[in-house]
């Protein structure tokens, strides 16, 4: 009984979800726009990631430089391993 609750309600999930990428391309076809479809290339995906990976381990290390500087007392104290 839950299981097919579930069911249905996920169901419904995709049928709005469906319904409204139509409405959304049907407007697109009758202005005559171009329909873009997502990029569903996974390689490309994990690239991305891993290039925001790599910016996000620069800027916490910029960072940790920075507070370093603005911590440094004239000893090695309250200083962040860069």
């Amino acid at each position: 009984m839950v299981e097919t609750t579930i069911i249905c309600f996920i169901f419904g999930i995709f049928i709005l979800r469906a319904y409204t990428l139509g409405l959304k391309n049907g407007q697109k076809v009758s202005k005559q726009q171009p329909i873009e479809l997502p990029n569903m290339n996974p390689v490309e995906i994990i690239q991305k990631k891993k290039i925001q990976k790599e910016q996000q381990e620069e800027m916490n290390r910029i960072s940790n430089i920075i507070d370093n500087f603005e911590n440094y007392d004239g000893t090695g104290a309250n200083q962040k391993e860069v």
